[in-house]
């Protein structure tokens, strides 16, 4: 018994490996993540040499500054000229010699001309510097004090203060990270189903298929595509993950604002994330293993079309984002097949009991194994059944038969 019991575990093992190793190219994961950190430096690298190189002082002549009298920001890189440039035929002179960047003429308070010879990219500071002055302006003629206006216009100061037991908001990085998790969670679905139909649906068309089914039973050998596959979407998956981590290090290393959340350092974390999405990657893999059982020919099959379910997870998750903790929202966090997508979701963003997590992974096992078994009914007299492809109620026979 027990001998026979590790023969098949062998056998699962050599089929899952098989799978798993007949599209799994270590050399291309490698080559993502050096990619992702060549990327990494070039991007962050050549924008911190950009903005350095870009930066420089902006020389401009002011014409009548009695108009309207103001300063430049301390931090700004434009600088008045002070080379006495008080005639326009000087300063114009100037700037067609590229001794200045611009000529500002001030006609007004409430009106000005900038000529340049490019672009100025610099016209915000500028803008800034002008509209503090004319408010400084009005305020005197207008005989009400500073301290009047201000008061004026003061809003009122609701202070927002979260009570102990509350959670506290969610940042937009924690948004951003559980968007990117998701997403890959999802691509990693997708990478999978992909597999799945170009596996079965091309096996379905080799007369060796008859002769494995001979040799191991439709249920082992279904479970090891299953495996394989759910195996290689969750090392793919983690590449990229890992890719995107490389990247926002480099972020850091050259102090751009891609930040990680701190919540994500938490083990536990990634512990309940990476049970998620492989269960998740079972539980989709074992579903459109039994559909791609059914399946003739993929490229003219209607039940091509089922491959869009994974997409509604993933929208539900995007439109509940704002509020992860309604009660519908945690109803689909514990319910299959939504729970690997909506759980991930408010894991990063929110505090999940951590009974919540221990129910949507043990109603999402209980899933798999359901699924695994109508799989198995339906690939074993599916895969023989090329050229035709079984009625739906012969499906659903097969699958009560199942059970």
């Amino acid at each position: 018994m027990k001998r026979g019991a590790m023969n098949r575990g062998r056998l699962l093992w050599e089929i899952t490996r098989w799978e798993l190793l007949r599209w799994l190219k270590i050399r291309d994961l490698i080559r993502t993540l050096v990619i992702s950190s060549v990327l990494g430096l070039a991007i962050w690298g050549g924008l911190a040499l950009f903005e350095k190189s870009g930066r420089g002082t902006v020389r401009i002549a002011v014409l009548n500054p009695e108009a309207l009298p103001f300063e430049l920001p301390a931090e700004s890189d434009l600088v008045i000229d002070d080379s006495g440039l008080t005639s326009e035929s000087e300063a114009f002179r100037a700037l067609e010699e590229r001794e200045i960047e611009a000529v500002l003429r001030l006609e007004s308070a409430d009106g000005a001309e900038l000529v340049v010879t490019r672009e100025p990219v610099w016209k915000s500071d500028l803008d800034e510097a002008l509209s503090m002055a004319r408010r400084h302006l009005r305020i005197e003629t207008s005989g009400i004090g500073p301290d009047e206006l201000a008061d004026l216009f003061a809003p009122v100061e609701v202070a927002v203060t979260y009570h102990d037991s509350a959670n506290p908001p969610s940042t937009l990085a924690e948004k951003i990270a559980a968007g990117v998790l998701i997403g890959l969670t999802v691509l990693g679905v997708f990478t999978g189903i992909a597999f799945q139909f170009v596996v079965i649906t091309g096996e379905k068309q080799l007369r060796v298929t008859e002769q494995v089914v001979s040799a191991i039973t439709p249920q082992m050998w279904i479970d090891g595509k299953i495996l394989g596959i759910s195996l290689l979407a969750f090392v793919t998956t983690a590449t990229y993950v890992l890719s995107g981590l490389v990247f926002v290090l480099f972020s850091k290393l050259f102090g751009k604002g891609v930040e990680i959340p701190g919540g994500l350092g938490d083990p536990g974390l990634w512990i309940a994330l990476s049970l998620l999405a492989i269960g998740g990657f079972l539980m989709w893999n074992t579903f459109f293993g039994l559909i791609a059982a059914t399946v003739d020919d993929p490229n003219t099959s209607a039940r091509g079309s089922f491959m869009l379910l994974p997409a509604l997870p993933l929208i539900i998750a995007f439109l509940g984002m704002a509020r992860p903790d309604t009660l519908l929202m945690r109803i689909l966090s514990i319910l299959p097949p939504t729970s690997p997508t909506i759980l991930t979701l408010r894991l990063v963003l929110t505090e999940v009991p951590w009974w919540e997590v221990a129910l949507a992974l043990a109603l999402m096992a209980g899933s798999i194994w359901l699924l695994r078994r109508a799989a198995g009914k339906v690939f074993g007299l599916g895969i023989l059944m090329y050229g035709k492809e079984p009625s739906w109620r012969e499906t659903w026979r097969w699958v009560r038969e199942s059970q």
